[in-house]
C-alpha cells in the first residue's frame, strides 16, 4: 500500500463518517449559525458535543465545520489560519506516515498485542494507548532495520514515514517476503527472528 492508498483509505473514512452523521452535522451547523440558542437547541448542542467526546471521527468533523464556518464569517485572524494549516500540514504529514489501513484497526490492535505492545481492547479505536503501541513497535522496527544495514541509526523517531517504508520494503525483499513496504505479521515475524 502506498500513500495514495492510505490517502484514499481516510477519505472513504471520512465520507463514510460524514454520511453517518449527515442529520447531526446539518443539525450541529444550524445551530452553530443561530445568534441566540433556546434551551432545547442547547440541549441539542450539548448532546451533540457528548457524542463527539466518544467519536474521534465525529470530533473531527465538527472541528472542521467549526473552521470553515469560522472562515466563512470572517472570525478567524490570520494568525488563527496560519495555526489551522500548519495543524493540516501535521496531520498531512501522520497521515501519510500511517503504515495501516483505518479500516483494519481491529487487526493492527491485534497485532500489536500479539507483539507485546498493546494491553488495552481490542475496539477498532486508535486511541492513545494504541497510538502509543505503534509508536513503540515502530521504534522497534526502526532499530531492528538499523541493525541490520537497512536504516539509519539516526532516523530512529517512532514515526512510519518513507524512508521506514522503503527500509521495511528492502528487508521484505532480501527475505523473499511481500514486499508491501508495510510492517505486517510475517515481516515482524522475520525481524525478530534473526
Amino acid at each position: 500500500m502506498d500513500t495514495n492508498d492510505s490517502q484514499t483509505d481516510l477519505i472513504a473514512a471520512l465520507l463514510t463518517a460524514t454520511k453517518q452523521h449527515d442529520e447531526l452535522l446539518t443539525n450541529y451547523q444550524e445551530l452553530s449559525l443561530c445568534n441566540e440558542l433556546t434551551d432545547k437547541a442547547s440541549d441539542q448542542l450539548d448532546q451533540i458535543y457528548a457524542k463527539a467526546l466518544n467519536d474521534p471521527m465525529l470530533n473531527f468533523l465538527l472541528t472542521e465545520i467549526d473552521h470553515i464556518l469560522n472562515s466563512y464569517l470572517g472570525l478567524l485572524s490570520d494568525e488563527a489560519v496560519g495555526g489551522y494549516k500548519d495543524q493540516q500540514a501535521w496531520l498531512r504529514e501522520r497521515l501519510e506516515q500511517t503504515p495501516f489501513e483505518h479500516r483494519n484497526c481491529q487487526e493492527v490492535q491485534k497485532m500489536l498485542a500479539e507483539a507485546g505492545f498493546y494491553e488495552g481492547p481490542i475496539d477498532g479505536v486508535i486511541g492513545p494507548r494504541s497510538t502509543q503501541a505503534l509508536k513503540q513497535m515502530t521504534i522497534q522496527i526502526q532499530e531492528n532495520l538499523s541493525q541490520r544495514g537497512f536504516y539509519n541509526q539516526d532516523d530512529i523517531d517512532g514515526f512510519f514515514g518513507r524512508s521506514s517504508r522503503q527500509a521495511v520494503k528492502a528487508f521484505q525483499q532480501s527475505r523473499s517476503l511481500e514486499d508491501s513496504g508495510l510492517p505486517n505479521r510475517e515481516t515482524l515475524i522475520a525481524l525478530r527472528s534473526e
